[in-house]
């Protein structure tokens, strides 16, 4: 006796040995015969696997919907990876040009309707779903996965925009659920690093905070500072920014429990010098670059921080041909 020839009830206690995972990895295994198809595509249906991906394209086919719905007995949804939505979304140059269409970058308010528009088609599918599930016999587990927010990089680029909202308390109240925080803001200030009220040691283990902005064009590169939520853009307020922040750093990493990194990463005027204040051992060190946030850097005394004398030259002072401030 052939496999096709066993009773239905003991081929269908074969096919589920093999389970849905075995068809849901090549489709075209249900495809033997008919009489196989109607048994595999039960073995099949009871198992989804679903993310945000794939949820919209199975909850759109109402087919597939009434198919399944009477053998479905597990379902996970993973909703992990975001890359599809608008909410990762490249930032806006520092000089548009005029809008066209197929522009790889979206306008603040073409970015929000672009949210708002997945947000609510996300949740017309879980609805759908849930529609479906209530009406399932056989259903015996639903579960349901979001991304593990213990990482949070933040880099908002947009520092031109004098009304944008005051971000650092909201974040500071993420704290004790994170692990690791990087922060890169044209507007910040130091409720950014505000621990929360005396109780247990912090799980969080890497803080970065960059204050320093970069300013490309096609023939040099500068810096500046990040300006303190709420006050005037000066130089005097960019340094005083730098010394709250990295008290605040110090502080912080006093209440965390297995701190790795925590660090303010600023520059020095005129010079443009990168430097990285390591607020655990309270000692500053000098970065190569302003790409590798976590990198190592040589270690310089205080004093030396300050630049030396050559470099505290007034630029308009110098009777030399005045050169770009750093050429890449």
């Amino acid at each position: 006796m052939t496999l096709l020839q066993l009773p239905p009830e003991l081929l269908l206690l074969v096919l589920g040995h093999l389970g849905s995972a075995f068809f849901a990895q090549d489709l075209r295994r249900l495809t033997v015969c008919k009489r196989w198809y109607d048994l595999a595509w039960r073995v099949f249906a009871r198992e989804l696997r679903l993310t945000e991906k794939s949820l919209s394209t199975f909850t759109d086919d109402d087919a597939a919907l009434r198919r399944c719905q009477p053998y479905i007995a597990t379902v996970q949804l993973l909703v992990e990876d975001l890359s599809s939505s608008p909410m990762v979304a490249p930032a806006a140059p520092r000089h548009p040009p005029p809008m066209l269409e197929g522009d790889g970058w979206l306008s603040r308010w073409q970015f929000q309707a672009a949210v708002d528009e997945w947000r609510s088609q996300f949740r017309a599918s879980v609805s759908k779903l849930a529609t479906t599930l209530r009406r399932s016999p056989a259903l015996r587990s639903l579960e349901f996965k979001s991304r593990n927010l213990t990482t949070e990089p933040l880099q908002d680029r947009r520092y031109e925009e004098r009304s944008s909202p005051h971000l650092c308390c909201e974040i500071s109240t993420l704290l004790p659920s994170l692990r690791q925080l990087r922060c890169r803001m044209g507007t910040i200030c130091e409720h950014l690093l505000e621990p929360p009220p005396a109780g247990t040691p912090l799980a969080l283990e890497e803080v970065i905070v960059n204050l320093t902005i970069p300013e490309l064009s096609d023939t040099y590169t500068a810096y500046h500072l990040s300006r303190r939520c709420d006050t005037p853009d000066t130089v005097l307020e960019g340094i005083s920014l730098v010394a709250a922040m990295e008290k605040k750093a110090a502080a912080l990493a006093a209440r965390m429990q297995h701190p790795r990194m925590v660090r303010v990463i600023s520059h020095n005027l005129p010079s443009l010098h990168v430097y990285a204040f390591d607020g655990i051992k309270g000692q500053k060190v000098q970065l190569h670059d302003n790409i590798n946030w976590d990198a190592e850097g040589e270690r310089v005394d205080e004093g030396q921080s300050n630049d030396s004398e050559e470099d505290n030259t007034d630029l308009f002072e110098d009777d030399s041909p005045v050169a770009p401030f750093i050429v890449l």
